[in-house]
């Protein structure tokens, strides 16, 4: 197993946050999904980019 760093950056808002290592199927990957989630509004629109 190679050690990699896994990052969501997100350019919406700017923020960039590394996740823990991953190896099953990315479709199931539920921290991924609560993770996008939080950049997002209820409505599904992006939130507010950082100034």
């Amino acid at each position: 197993m190679a050690d990699y760093i896994r990052l969501l950056l997100c350019k919406d808002c700017g923020s960039m946050e590394e996740l823990p290592d991953y190896e099953g199927d990315p479709r199931q990957d539920f921290l991924l999904d609560t993770l996008v989630k939080r950049h997002r509004n209820p409505d599904g629109t992006p939130t507010s980019r950082i100034r």
